[in-house]
């Protein structure tokens, strides 16, 4: 009699380790698209235990969002240097004598008059 208590209990222990492993690699599959990843998730979770890591793994941040902030800061860092008269990208600028060549090929090609070549000229020139 004593022997089967003691299988009882240790077949009790298994399933419960059992459900501890499948917890933590569900929280882990949860923690993947988090910047905690999955193995972050999944070992904070077989460590410690499943609900801590769900906590843990909810608590972090989704990667979705850490690109959309990273957009929002190239957007305020671009909006700041228009506000202060600087380019946004050095390879945006062109010297003078592009600028005039991109002019003459407009004016060559008619899709510009004689009047607004002559204006973006001076406008280049000065």
């Amino acid at each position: 009699m004593p022997n089967l208590f003691i299988y009882y209990i240790a077949l009790k222990n298994l399933r419960m380790l059992i459900a501890w492993i499948i917890g933590s690699v569900i929280i882990g599959f949860i923690g993947s698209d988090r910047s905690i990843g999955f193995w972050g998730a999944f070992f904070l979770s077989l460590l410690l235990s499943p609900l801590i890591g769900v906590l843990i793994t909810l608590f972090s941040e989704t990667n979705s969002s850490k690109v959309y902030k990273k957009k929002q800061m190239k957007i305020q860092q671009d909006i700041l240097k228009v506000a202060k008269g600087e380019s946004i990208d050095d390879k945006l600028k062109k010297t003078k004598q592009e600028r005039l060549v991109e002019l003459v090929d407009l004016k060559s090609k008619s899709l510009i008059t004689d009047e607004e070549y002559k204006e973006s000229r001076k406008k280049i020139l000065s």
